[in-house]
């Protein structure tokens, strides 16, 4: 009997891998496959679409492999348009806008159409950040080397640790980059993370510990968050407060632009901007100012204590260490105009002007800013001198379409 023979012989079935196609052997799969999709979908794949897919799913979908990934961007822009049109084309706009809703990156900063948010880029975060234009110019140097493709793949978009002084404007400017760049910002307040056990809740609780297995908070917050925003901008406050074993986890961030949490989940990075904010060294920096110096760098001491602080591992994955100045008091009188052209803009509903004389602007900015606490006292001067007393003027003298003037020369 031949069925006999066959089972009581010594069969072994062979494993055979399939590997993941190169981009090239993968777009060669695509042409071969477009003669149906046409022909299905009932109208045409342009060339520049089959290099589109593949190029960016390769570099904004690494979580999926190839020609997969590839063939779904493909099969998703024609049926998207052969509900929309009758004669079309699907082409590489049709898979930037397919591949945005996809990875919840905007259309614009895919591909070619990347320039279009950069263009005006640094006027819009001068015009709000004031004293630090060469911080500023040293980070988008570095964006746009990543924009126009010519980062290592296998990193981050730029990894920066800002030094300086509180009140500065170190979290100021994360948070306008991620205005600007249109991405969302995780900012994680790293004097919460001070002790050995707190790394678990970045990463997740390790095997054995309550929380292991939870499908959705099993990963840690970092995971979870950075996999629901793939192109984001990661700010880690005040990282000297951090555990060392909480820093360690940024080694593998910064290098090969992935995190793997405790349940053994990877999430990539390389759509990331990582942001580390410290005041290392400026405590001791202003015990050294002499007079009326305002050079933060005199002492040396802001280098020192990031050397002692960083391991030469963590400062060699670092791409830009930008350190914040103390600002000067041109910079203070235009946070006085940007804090009260806020104030401004809240009594508009109510039909009030506010003016302010130029000596009102001096006041402020001479009675407001502290050279230890930078410019974060400017606003509860603002506060306590023209936003309060306008409260009580509003709710109890019923203060409306009126135009005032602010002057602290007549106090």
């Amino acid at each position: 009997d031949w069925s006999s023979d066959v089972c009581s012989s010594d069969l072994r079935f062979c494993r055979m891998t399939i590997e993941e196609p190169t981009p090239k052997v993968a777009k060669e799969i695509l042409h071969g496959l477009r003669n149906y999709f046409e022909e299905f979908h009932e109208g045409k794949i342009s060339d520049e679409a089959i290099d589109a897919a593949v190029d960016l799913s390769v570099r904004y979908q690494p979580d999926k492999k190839l020609p997969d990934k590839a063939i779904d961007l493909i099969d998703t822009a024609a049926a998207k348009l052969k509900i929309n049109a009758i004669d079309w084309t699907v082409r590489k706009s049709h898979i930037v806008d397919i591949i945005s809703k996809f990875t919840k990156i905007p259309a614009e900063q895919i591909g070619s159409e990347s320039t279009k948010t950069l263009v005006d880029l640094e006027g819009t975060i001068k015009n709000k950040l004031f004293g630090q234009d060469q911080v500023v110019d040293m980070v988008l140097e570095k964006i746009y080397v990543a924009r126009a493709g010519l980062k290592a793949m296998n990193k981050p978009i730029g990894n920066f640790l800002f030094l300086g002084p509180t009140g500065t404007g170190k979290t100021e400017l994360a948070k306008l980059l991620a205005e600007g760049l249109g991405m969302k910002l995780l900012r994680y307040d790293m004097s919460e993370y001070q002790e050995k056990h707190s790394v678990a809740k970045l990463i997740g609780a390790p095997p054995g510990y309550v929380g292991y297995e939870d499908g959705n908070l099993g990963g840690g917050l970092l995971i979870s968050q950075i996999e629901k925003n793939p192109n984001c901008i990661v700010l880690f406050d005040e990282v000297e407060k951090a555990h060392p074993d909480v820093t360690n986890i940024l080694l593998q961030m910064l290098d090969e632009a992935k995190v793997t949490g405790a349940n053994g989940k990877t999430v990539d990075l390389k759509n990331c901007i990582i942001i580390m904010t410290s005041n290392l060294g400026a405590r001791d920096n202003e015990n050294f100012n002499i007079g009326f110096a305002t050079d933060l760098e005199k002492s040396g001491e802001e280098e020192k204590a990031m050397k002692d602080f960083f391991k030469p591992e963590m400062r060699n994955r670092i791409d830009q260490i930008c350190k914040f100045k103390k600002l000067d008091m041109l910079a203070i009188k235009k946070i006085v105009v940007k804090f009260v052209d806020e104030l401004k803009s809240s009594l508009q509903g109510k039909n009030i002007k506010l003016n302010l004389t130029e000596a009102t602007v001096e006041y402020l900015a001479d009675k407001g800013y502290d050279s230890k606490m930078g410019a974060r006292p400017l606003g509860r001067k603002i506060d306590e001198l023209i936003r309060v007393p306008l409260s009580k003027k509003i709710l109890f003298e019923n203060l409306r379409d009126c135009t005032i003037w602010a002057d602290m020369n007549s106090r």
